[in-house]
């Protein structure tokens, strides 16, 4: 979509390890900018991208997965930053990408599969407080906790079949989503000891 002053825009998320911000990517004067929609801004989610439209070297579309069921833009940077958006008409936003580049003098070089493959940031855990504490393995316990005593109440009274079915599905994911919320935290305490090593 181009505005009245000629500049593009379109709305994208922009994954930030393993959170996807909602927001705008634009492209005006000579940058492409993604900038958070306020709600996201609100929740902590205040990290935008801002880069030159000549430091771009890459474009390339990341192929599906299991935890991202669409191909998304992949733009690489010759400070060697990675940025990856989801963004509708990806071909379209790619060939237009590709102009703008061209025309601020850059030349971005298109991305294979294992390049776009290497990091998927949804690997790496965000460690912002709003995801902290949606993925805490301690806030799943809790809840671990409260279906298990539901359970125990529906199989010492009616024991409906139906009630029961649905508390053993609910005991069981909120076990492993407290597995994978202390498991997650293990990767960032991880990530930062290699921060404070290096």
């Amino acid at each position: 979509m181009t505005d009245p002053a000629g500049d593009w825009s379109a709305r994208a998320n922009f994954w930030r390890g393993d959170r996807a911000l909602g927001g705008r990517l634009h492209v005006r004067a000579g940058r492409l900018v993604f900038v958070p929609h306020g709600l996201e801004r609100a929740l902590g989610g205040d990290d935008g991208f801002d880069v030159a439209l000549a430091e771009i070297v890459g474009l390339g579309a990341a192929p599906r997965s299991m935890r991202v069921p669409r191909r998304r833009l992949v733009v690489t940077t010759s400070p060697g930053r990675t940025g990856y958006f989801l963004v509708n008409r990806l071909d379209g936003a790619l060939d237009h990408l590709r102009d703008e580049i061209t025309e601020a003098g850059g030349t971005a070089r298109a991305l294979d599969d294992t390049e776009t493959r290497s990091s998927v940031p949804e690997l790496s855990p965000d460690d912002s407080l709003l995801m902290n504490v949606i993925q805490s393995g301690w806030a799943h316990l809790v809840g671990l906790a409260i279906w298990g005593l539901a359970l125990v109440g529906v199989l010492a009274g009616s024991r409906n079949p139906w009630a029961v079915a649905v508390l053993v599905l609910l005991v069981l994911f909120s076990g492993w989503r407290a597995w994978a919320g202390f498991r997650r935290r293990s990767r960032i305490k991880a990530a930062r000891r290699r921060r404070d090593t290096s």
